[in-house]
């Protein structure tokens, strides 16, 4: 849903996520919500909201949807205050924020438990659920009835180099002096703390991939650090969309020095200076495209070839061979 925020919807904000997620599907999703919140004004109407000293599902959602009209679904709040915290104005999945899927589960049960019947119950629960499996598509539309009995293929599966080159890295940094001496402080380190998790983090290895690997990276391997941060890399790659800006970010212009040296994008790079942008970053490795590698800067900036796998080339920088 790129492109899809608060800043240039305003209020229309929330009806463009479910129309731009849910296709032709969205009206049924719109439907249920309204639903839910007339069930709600009645709930409040008619005083059946309280349940002794217990919070009823009913309250819950009345605090979701006012925590949600105070916060995401306020175009004040996103569009003034959000970026000066350095955080994004697109929330591209603000659906599941909605009570829908909460309140569908409610719905769900109480038609089960409130039937005399338990038959009755089990099929009224049986046809609810038949219909939300296939007669609510998510995309494109409804033309598609039949070929939901089908089992959807892994259509988001990522890139078939990505296992490759994240174990390649993975092998060559479990064979450094680093990854043992950072292996020692985890060990006695209380890793549920502040200090635990902070180490953890700066144990992995830093990493620099290109554009087309990065996020399947990021979603595969929650083992490697990478120096880019998701925003940060498409604002690089021409992405406005979020409403930051990185202008003035000297992370960012430091991996962006980084990324066209690697490339030689750039003939007025020096080694001294993509020597400091690397170790300014904590960046361990590169991995480029073999056809595409500037190997004399990088060679020359310290960097190690370890191997190539898939296409790509991956240089190690500032680690030590144990």
């Amino acid at each position: 849903m790129s492109g899809v925020t608060v800043s240039a919807y305003g209020l229309r904000f929330v009806a463009e996520c479910l129309k731009t997620y849910l296709g032709r599907s969205w009206p049924f999703f719109a439907v249920a919500l309204c639903g839910m919140l007339l069930h709600l004004v009645l709930a409040v109407k008619m005083k059946t909201v309280r349940a002794g000293d217990a919070w009823p599902v009913s309250k819950v959602l009345w605090l979701i949807l006012i925590c949600m009209a105070l916060t995401v679904c306020n175009p004040f709040p996103v569009r003034k205050i959000v970026p000066r915290f350095g955080m994004t104005t697109v929330y591209y999945r603000v659906f599941w924020v909605f009570p829908l899927t909460a309140g569908a589960a409610w719905y769900l049960t109480l038609l089960w438990t409130r039937q005399k019947k338990k038959i009755t119950g089990l099929l009224l629960f049986g046809i609810c659920l038949a219909a939300l499996v296939f007669l609510v598509p998510l995309n494109p539309g409804v033309e598609n009835l039949l070929s939901r009995t089908a089992l959807p293929t892994n259509v988001y599966k990522v890139d078939g180099a990505v296992p490759g080159l994240c174990s390649a890295v993975h092998e060559d940094y479990e064979r450094t002096r680093e990854y043992a001496a950072a292996m020692e402080e985890l060990a006695g380190a209380d890793l549920k703390s502040a200090e635990g998790a902070e180490l953890f983090a700066s144990s992995l290895p830093r990493c620099i991939f290109p554009f087309k690997l990065e996020f399947a990276v990021r979603q595969y391997d929650a083992g490697i650090a990478l120096s880019f941060d998701r925003n940060m890399r498409l604002y690089y790659e021409g992405n406005r969309s979020t409403g930051l800006s990185y202008k003035g970010n000297r992370t960012y212009r430091q991996c962006a020095l980084i990324l066209r040296g690697m490339y030689g994008l750039d003939d007025t790079i020096s080694e001294k200076e993509m020597k400091r942008c690397l170790k300014k970053t904590g960046t361990d490795y590169l991995i480029v495209e073999t056809e595409l590698a500037n190997r004399l800067l990088l060679e020359r900036s310290g960097c190690e070839l370890v191997t190539q796998s898939a296409g790509y080339d991956i240089y190690r920088f500032g680690l030590t061979k144990a």
